[in-house]
């Protein structure tokens, strides 16, 4: 599986304000140090939301977590400790790869999370609850062509747009999207290409 080969724990931060001249930050997040339920660390999302920082990351393919900090160089606590998104605890949250979390911060202060991957049929949308604890109700699928992973929603003039990375069918993987017409929000949808 994705766990034999990846062994990644811990993410490192660096900051610039010009583009030019960087600051490394160092490990600003250690599964061993920072939580005491996951062991591995895949692809994140950094999402501010109320004056506060949260790093979202999964636990290798296996659920989904959150940590908070005043700062996005950290210090960083567990909000929960334990998923904030999985299989157990999540309706609809059944897909291949749980992972790849990518949070749109709607207008309304409202957070939903993408995730899911290893084929067609596996991209899924939650909104959470306002205290970020768990899921606000199930896991919308999302009927994305070719689908594979990488997920995001992005919102531009009312409209929300969900991106992915399609799988190898008809060559290279390239990143495609779904408008997603909503109503009134991303977890009520349905999609169009």
């Amino acid at each position: 599986g994705l766990g034999d080969v990846y062994k990644r724990q811990d993410y490192f931060l660096w900051s610039s304000d010009d583009m030019v001249n960087w600051q490394d930050h160092g490990i600003i997040f250690g599964t061993q140090t920072h939580t005491s339920w996951a062991f591995g660390a895949y692809a994140p999302d950094l999402f501010e939301r109320n004056g506060k920082y949260y790093l979202i990351f999964p636990n290798v393919t296996s659920g989904i977590g959150i940590l908070e900090a005043d700062h996005p160089e950290g210090p960083y606590v567990d909000i929960k400790g334990s998923a904030v998104i999985s299989k157990q605890n999540t309706q609809n949250a059944d897909v291949e790869w749980l992972f790849d979390p990518g949070v749109l911060v709607d207008d309304d202060n409202a957070v939903y999370v993408t995730f899911g991957g290893g084929g067609p049929g596996e991209a899924r949308i939650v909104k959470l609850t306002d205290d970020l604890q768990g899921p606000d109700g199930p896991a919308v699928t999302v009927d994305a062509p070719n689908f594979f992973e990488a997920s995001y929603i992005h919102k531009r003039n009312g409209v929300y747009y969900f991106t992915y990375s399609k799988d190898y069918t008809g060559g290279a993987p390239t990143i495609e999207y779904c408008l997603l017409y909503t109503s009134p929000s991303p977890r009520d949808l349905s999609t169009s290409r």
